[in-house]
C-alpha cells in the first residue's frame, strides 16, 4: 500500500469517526419514566442531568412590527415594555 492510499485511510477514519462523534454529541436524552407517572396532582420528576446541549427546541424570537401587538383578552391591554 502506498502512502498516499494509507493518508488517505487514515483521513477517512477520522472523518468518519468524528461524524460519529457529533451525531452522538448531538441527540437529545428521552426520558426513562411513562407519562402517566410524570402527569397528574403527584408526577415523579427525575433529578435533572448536566447537559452540554440542551434537549429542547428553542423558538427563536420574532418582534412586533411598529404598531402591531398581539390582540388581548377583554379587559386586558398589551403594551411594548422595551424597544
Amino acid at each position: 500500500m502506498t502512502t498516499g492510499k494509507k493518508i488517505l485511510l487514515g483521513a477517512l477514519i477520522v472523518i468518519a469517526l468524528l461524524i460519529a462523534a457529533g451525531y452522538l454529541l448531538t441527540r437529545g436524552n428521552t426520558s426513562d419514566v411513562p407519562i402517566d407517572d410524570v402527569s397528574g396532582v403527584d408526577p415523579v420528576l427525575e433529578d435533572p442531568d448536566a447537559e452540554n446541549f440542551p434537549t429542547v427546541q428553542i423558538a427563536k424570537p420574532i418582534g412586533w412590527a411598529e404598531g402591531e401587538a398581539p390582540t388581548p383578552a377583554d379587559g386586558l391591554a398589551v403594551g411594548r415594555f422595551a424597544e
